[in-house]
């Protein structure tokens, strides 16, 4: 009788501890962060910039870089399509914030509060898929923006629909011309919900839609919290060709804290590259097509002057586009991400 007391006794025990596990793979990882570990996180890694409107931003140093295109793929999940970064610094300009392009300074990550899968528009013209960073002041679903679109053709990308699944999926970018001639065909595909801090984003296309397009039953993965930064070396996704859906795991970690607000009343600066209202130039050159190459911005932004700024100047927190007068030629307002 004792051993079968101590043998339910042992069961329950396994039940309780199972249990347990299973409660803290449901709850969110309580882990938060502050504007200094955005600016400690990816200082190695390019260059922060004080720029008009939108206060400290970030500039990758990567060459031909394109947010949402370059070195990553799309990640079938049940959140929706998640941006995988092959970036060592990908867990932060990918799924908070959102991004502008100066043509004199390149891509700019405008910092945010927000975790989402991606901050992109979906869209779809004949057999392909198109996306697009959100800008600055974007809420989308919210007044309306679920009829956003940028306000550069340039902010496009476009894939063939049976390679949006692709690890590769760099490799099969439509051509710049070709999305430039059609990028007013492309029809929104409005599905959206919101995240945890009810602030909505685009799921993208049905996974039931990306399945038939790829031709095989693709199977979202579920996203967990993970407790701390991923440590990655940097990856080149291009050389990886295996389709999403193919992993033997069903769960995904991914590191997204919660981001607390910056006090006014913080007396911190740091060092950043300043640009004047004057040296600002959102894309607008050939039809909104830019003309200066990574080489020229990247000199562009080296002989910028660098000042202390306030720690606290965390983009354009509160404020639309249209009240910061930026914006690379999108218009609107909305809540801030």
């Amino acid at each position: 009788m004792k051993n079968i007391k101590k043998i339910y006794a042992f069961i329950a025990c396994m039940m309780l501890i199972g249990s347990l596990n299973l409660t803290a793979a449901n709850t969110k990882a309580d882990v938060t962060i502050n504007y200094e570990d955005f600016y400690n996180a990816l200082s190695p890694y390019g260059n922060w910039i004080n720029y008009p409107g939108y206060g400290n931003v970030w500039h990758p140093n990567v060459a031909d870089f394109r947010p949402y295109a370059t070195n990553g793929y799309w990640e079938s999940t049940d959140e929706g399509l998640y941006w995988e970064s092959g970036y060592e610094w990908g867990w932060a300009p990918f799924h908070y914030g959102s991004w502008d392009y100066d043509d004199q300074y390149g891509w700019l990550w405008i910092p945010g509060y927000d975790w989402a899968p991606a901050w992109v528009t979906w869209g779809e013209y004949e057999d392909n898929y198109a996306w697009a960073p959100i800008g600055p002041g974007i809420d989308l679903a919210v007044n309306g923006w679920d009829n956003w679109r940028p306000g550069h053709d340039y902010y496009w990308n476009m894939v063939p629909k049976n390679n949006i699944a692709d690890h590769n999926i760099s490799s099969h970018l439509i051509a710049a011309n070709d999305v430039r001639n059609n990028a007013s065909r492309i029809s929104l595909i409005n599905n959206f919900q919101p995240n945890r801090a009810n602030h909505y984003y685009s799921v993208g296309p049905d996974n039931r839609a990306v399945s038939g397009a790829m031709g095989r039953n693709i199977t979202p993965v579920r996203l967990t919290d993970a407790d701390r930064q991923p440590e990655m070396r940097a990856t080149n996704m291009a050389r990886s060709v295996t389709p999403v859906g193919m992993n033997a795991n069903s769960e995904k970690q991914v590191y997204r804290p919660e981001v607390t607000r910056p006090q006014e009343t913080h007396n911190q600066t740091i060092p950043v590259r300043t640009v004047d209202a004057a040296n600002s130039n959102p894309v607008r050159a050939n039809q909104g097509w830019p003309q200066a190459d990574f080489n020229r911005q990247r000199s562009n932004i080296e002989s910028l002057p660098t000042r202390e700024a306030p720690m606290h100047d965390f983009g354009p927190a509160g404020r639309s586009m249209r009240e910061s007068g930026m914006g690379g030629g999108m218009h609107g307002g909305g809540g801030r991400r």
